[in-house]
């Protein structure tokens, strides 16, 4: 992109800042429009755009920038989160579901920096495809929970780590990522108790955030209150923001 183009794209962003500070979600939402038509592979753009429309209450048209984002980049998890909130409990939306999921799962041998939380969105969609892929894994935490999916579901074509799922950690493993992958792979499989007393045993960096929000978004979206209220309560105290109804 030329110069020009990036100093038009840059102006838009800050006039649709500027216009959002001001309360004027129209034109902050007019901005981003007239880069999108620039610049229509911009996935921030597309994201930034989709949460002006949901402040607006443009929710279909905030549904369709969401999808627009996930076709610019499918491993954008931060959009598919909010996505997936967007589409729970609207079946005229599940083909669109199924299409941003397959194609995050396609994506996913070249960037192994996104497994660990792709499992998190993954395996608890039932999206079993992505196990034979994730099995693989280079981050061995991934590989491992993978591992335990793979020896609960029999994937001929995926080698589990234990036949016992996770009643032996395997020597490639150290004890403080075992524990991650077993207190993971419970979040995965609504195992709250189990989940809490293993973050209980792991020091407070090695605890995904990100795999405890999206356990208690699953809840809520569920109407377990009890089980997301559990996971709330654990210290540093998770907050997590009401579902999107895009």
């Amino acid at each position: 992109m030329s110069a020009y183009g990036e100093a038009f794209i840059a102006e838009r962003f800050k006039a649709s800042d500027d216009a959002r500070t001001a309360g004027d979600i129209t034109s902050a939402s007019e901005e981003l429009r007239k880069l999108l038509l620039r610049d229509p592979s911009n996935a921030k753009g597309w994201h930034l755009y989709a949460m002006r429309l949901t402040e607006a209450r443009e929710y279909g048209a905030a549904f369709e920038a969401l999808k627009n984002a996930l076709e610019v980049n499918p491993l954008n998890l931060d959009v598919m989160e909010v996505f997936l909130d967007a589409a729970f409990g609207r079946p005229e939306r599940a083909a669109a579901v199924d299409r941003a999921l397959d194609a995050m799962i396609a994506a996913l041998p070249g960037s192994s920096k996104h497994h660990r939380r792709a499992l998190d969105v993954l395996v608890p969609a039932r999206r079993t495809a992505a196990i034979p892929v994730l099995v693989d894994s280079p981050d061995r935490v991934t590989r491992a929970v993978a591992g335990f999916w793979a020896a609960e579901n029999e994937f001929a074509d995926a080698q589990p780590i234990t036949a016992g799922g996770v009643a032996d950690r395997p020597s490639w493993l150290t004890e403080d990522e075992f524990l991650v992958a077993q207190m993971l792979y419970s979040l995965q499989r609504g195992r709250r108790s189990r989940a809490i007393a293993l973050v209980k045993l792991l020091p407070p960096q090695a605890v995904s955030r990100w795999s405890l929000r999206q356990a208690i978004r699953r809840d809520l979206r569920k109407n377990q209150l009890k089980g997301a209220r559990r996971l709330l309560s654990l210290d540093p105290p998770m907050r997590v923001s009401g579902s999107s109804r895009a």
